[in-house]
Order: C-alpha cells, then sequence, then structure tokens
C-alpha cells in the first residue's frame, strides 16, 4: 500500500478524529430501551411454546 491509499478503516478514523476535534460526540447514544435481553429471557422462560405476551419492549445491543 502507497502512502497515497488509504484504507476504508483509516478513512473512518480520520472522519472521526475531525468530529472530536470539532466537539461532536461521532457515537451519540439517545437510545431508551425499557428492558436488558436477560430480563425478557428470564419473563419469556416461564411461558409455554403456544403462550406470548402482548407486551412492548426496547432493548439495544449489537448483532453478533
Amino acid at each position: 500500500m502507497s502512502d497515497g491509499h488509504m484504507t476504508e478503516e483509516q478513512i473512518r478514523l480520520q472522519k472521526i478524529a475531525r468530529l472530536r476535534e470539532q466537539g461532536i460526540n461521532p457515537y451519540t447514544y439517545s437510545y431508551q430501551r425499557t428492558d436488558s435481553m436477560q430480563a425478557l429471557l428470564e419473563r419469556s422462560a416461564e411461558l409455554g411454546e403456544e403462550e406470548s405476551r402482548a407486551e412492548i419492549v426496547s432493548v439495544a445491543g449489537r448483532i453478533v
């Protein structure tokens, strides 16, 4: 790789650094979750296969 070519990762890191220099958080977090996945798993463990709950929840995380 020559000096004139940057990887996508290097470009992203450079953009992030510029935002931070301007006082901007590039990874703002404003999502309001109602439950953790662990809590939902614990509550749903008591339900049978044919049972469900009419419940609206918000969770956050990364899919792996």
